[in-house]
């Protein structure tokens, strides 16, 4: 692997990281800290497109499921919606 793929990889974990954060922390946080929050991790995330996390978070937004299962399922998908 070369470092563009590594880069790739480091910040898509970082990516995962802080969206567990908030998910562990959103029922204890006002609404406006969530927004700001996932408004830092789009604008953080400038080195690769924010398309594919958006359409994550809508799905997310939408399913009637909750849970660390779905979580995962969902950083899954996020994960294969990235170009490698």
């Amino acid at each position: 692997m070369g470092r563009a793929e590594d880069a790739l990889l480091g910040i898509r974990a970082q990516l995962a990281d802080r969206i567990e954060g908030l998910v562990e922390q959103a029922e204890r946080l006002p609404t406006a800290r969530i927004a700001a929050e996932v408004n830092e991790v789009r604008n953080g995330s400038g080195a690769i497109s924010t398309r594919p996390f958006l359409e994550a978070m809508r799905d997310a937004a939408g399913c009637d499921l909750a849970g660390p299962q779905v979580s995962a399922a969902y950083l899954a998908a996020l994960g294969q919606r990235f170009p490698a």
